[in-house]
């Protein structure tokens, strides 16, 4: 048997001899597959993220299917719970890129005032809050919070915000509110505290580190069940900038060193001189 490569399919040559003597040959076209990329480059403010998906294309039969980086075999979407957590990442770090924001806050749910275990109510409730709160005082409070759970099951958040003057926030004191936070230099939004329960803002220096530090709570003690039953990985304000696919194409190869590479696809964050090199490259 040989192998003759072309360019779309193999010519396989098949040799079987007969007990006479004679021998059969018999040539059969097979497929032959051919790897490429599906690139698409989103702009997130001022820096870039180049994301490969991975594709091969059976020439004989004209098929486009998706194929793994690492696993031979047709792969569809995986596990649920873990394409959710992916996507929601992806999500916030948009953005948190692709907005302005001026703290990063922690707030807590008040047992005397709320169920801290019915995210729900909260959620409805915070949501007429915040439109009390830009009719009242005028600010365009913005947020992407993230819930997170304490080891009896009561939430928290853990997020970024924007819309609210840094001199509309209260001091921390000493000898009343935890030292860390006095030294830090944190403030609190007392209407906030009064209807909700304990939080705490702090000014963000560097939005790309912040961004991704928030990352570590999506999901954070939240279960398979939970996601089953409809809890949110994480909740942002309306009429947000998101990330802005600014090109698609494809490749024969991967054009750059990656950062990050799972099953399904690989990506990397780039500066405008590195996209600028590649471009030509993506057809």
């Amino acid at each position: 048997m040989k192998n003759e490569a072309t360019s779309y399919y193999y010519l396989t040559t098949y040799h079987k001899a007969l007990p006479n003597g004679y021998r059969i040959t018999k040539t059969k076209r097979e497929s032959l597959l051919m790897q490429f990329y599906q690139i698409s480059v989103y702009q997130y403010d001022n820096q870039y993220k180049l994301v490969y998906f991975p594709r091969h294309v059976n020439e004989y039969a004209d098929n486009l299917y998706f194929r793994s980086f690492d696993d031979e075999k047709s792969s569809m979407i995986g596990d649920r719970f873990s394409c959710n957590i992916s996507r929601a990442r992806s999500a916030v770090l948009g953005l948190s890129m692709c907005n302005d924001w001026q703290y990063f806050v922690t707030a807590t749910l008040n047992k005397a005032k709320y169920d801290r275990f019915n995210l729900d109510a909260w959620r409805n409730d915070f949501s007429r809050w915040i439109r009390n709160q830009r009719q009242i005082h005028g600010h365009d409070f913005k947020y992407v919070l993230i819930p997170e759970q304490h080891d009896d099951g009561a939430w928290h958040m853990h997020g970024i915000v924007s819309g609210v003057p840094w001199d509309f926030l209260e001091r921390f004191e000493y000898m009343k509110h935890p030292p860390k936070l006095v030294a830090k230099g944190y403030r609190y939004h007392a209407a906030m505290m009064e209807k909700f329960g304990f939080n705490s803002f702090g000014k963000i220096q560097n939005k790309a580190a912040v961004s991704r530090y928030i990352l570590k709570y999506i999901a954070k003690g939240l279960g398979e069940s939970d996601l089953n039953n409809g809890s949110h990985l994480f909740y942002a304000s309306q009429k947000l900038n998101r990330p802005q696919v600014i090109k698609e194409g494809c490749s024969t190869c991967i054009l750059t060193e990656v950062d990050f590479k799972n099953d399904y696809l690989a990506s990397v964050w780039i500066d405008k001189a590195e996209l600028d090199r590649i471009s030509d490259y993506i057809l």
